[in-house]
């Protein structure tokens, strides 16, 4: 994936569907990620065409079928969005994130328990 490549919220539902079932035939790929959403099959097909042309999905021909894969993994696809995310609404400061995160009260009394033991770590 380039390396600034965004994803859309529409794209990373193509995406989960071919992480879900790893490499598949466009039918395939249009129906999981269609049935879920409630998109048209044109639509589907049109955000799958999007991300081959952003280079984040492959082709690849097997047996005579096109098959589409991910070509960036779920972990990466995450850490690019979340710095994506960072830098445009916080000013890439992690640390502005969290405090809004914890004072916003978004975070379960487990989720802090575990935010308390990486900073320890950190620390």
């Amino acid at each position: 994936m380039a390396g600034t490549c965004r994803v859309s919220e529409a794209e990373w539902e193509i995406l989960e569907a071919l992480w879900a079932q790893g490499a598949s035939r466009p039918l395939e790929i249009v129906e999981a990620a269609s049935a879920k959403n409630h998109w048209n099959h044109r639509t589907a097909r049109t955000l799958l065409r999007r991300l081959v042309d952003k280079g984040v999905v492959g082709i690849k021909t097997e047996g005579g079928e096109r098959l589409y894969h991910p070509l960036i993994s779920r972990e990466e696809t995450r850490r690019q969005e979340s710095r994506s995310f960072l830098d445009r609404v916080f000013g890439g400061r992690a640390s502005s994130m969290i405090l809004n995160l914890v004072e916003s009260d978004a975070l379960s009394e487990e989720e802090l328990d575990e935010l308390r033991k990486i900073i320890d770590r950190k620390g």
